[in-house]
């Protein structure tokens, strides 16, 4: 039989060899190394380094929030939000009577005969000379030549200032359902002088179609613009 002696000696030996090795297993733990990856001592698993390091963390936090970074791309534009209370333009209410004026016919003036003579601005009158049946000519397009009216009327300014009649216009209508003519585009027409001076007088000749059955009955229409309301004369026409 063989008998094994263990001296206390080398069991004391053994402890301390021991305690070593645990030391060192716990400072590998407590103190993780800078350039390598971190152990977790619980779960064993592997944490990768900071490769920002100390410098690039205290960068990060000096850095402006509000700066805007030139690399990134256009971003989609933020949608406009509604004021609070929106402002009046300028001028608004006077654009808005126009509007509605210009929504609503002109008032026309009571009618009167043909020979009568008619307001034509703050000073001036307007008066047909002349109102006939003739044969039309046909020079513009789509125009056909045939029976026509006649109409030649006289505009005076009797005021001390220019009249404008730049958008003087006359309108003929047949009969009782008051058939609109055209105007043709005949070598004898001839339109009024877009300014007036005072105690000046221009006349004008304008040639109407006459398809309408009822050609002899006929109403005129007269407004230079400066005036509220449209002129209106009516009365038979003479051949």
């Amino acid at each position: 039989m063989l008998t094994i002696v263990l001296s206390a000696s080398a069991l004391a030996l053994n402890g301390c060899a021991a305690a070593d090795h645990t030391l060192q297993q716990a400072n590998q733990v407590s103190v993780p190394s800078t350039n390598g990856p971190e152990h977790l001592p619980a779960t064993g698993e592997t944490r990768a380094p900071d490769k920002a390091g100390a410098s690039g963390r205290a960068a990060k936090q000096t850095a402006n929030p509000k700066a805007k970074d030139k690399t990134q791309g256009p971003t989609e534009a933020e949608p406009r939000k509604a004021p609070a209370e929106w402002k009046k333009a300028k001028g608004g209410l006077k654009v808005g009577k126009d509007s509605d004026a210009a929504e609503k016919n002109p008032k026309s003036a009571s009618k009167v005969a043909l020979d009568k003579p008619v307001a034509a601005g703050p000073e001036a009158l307007m008066s047909i000379s002349r109102i006939a049946s003739v044969k039309g000519e046909a020079n513009g397009i789509g125009e056909i030549a045939g029976p026509a009216t006649l109409v030649e009327i006289t505009v005076t300014n009797r005021g001390d200032e220019r009249l404008d009649l730049a958008q003087a216009q006359v309108r003929l209508y047949y009969g009782a359902e008051k058939t609109p003519a055209a105007a043709l585009n005949d070598l004898r027409a001839k339109n009024l002088d877009p300014v007036l001076a005072p105690e000046e007088s221009s006349k004008a000749v304008y040639i109407f179609t006459a398809a309408a059955a009822d050609i002899e009955n006929v109403l005129v229409e007269f407004e230079t613009g400066s005036t509220d309301e449209v002129q209106l004369l009516s009365g038979e026409v003479t051949r």
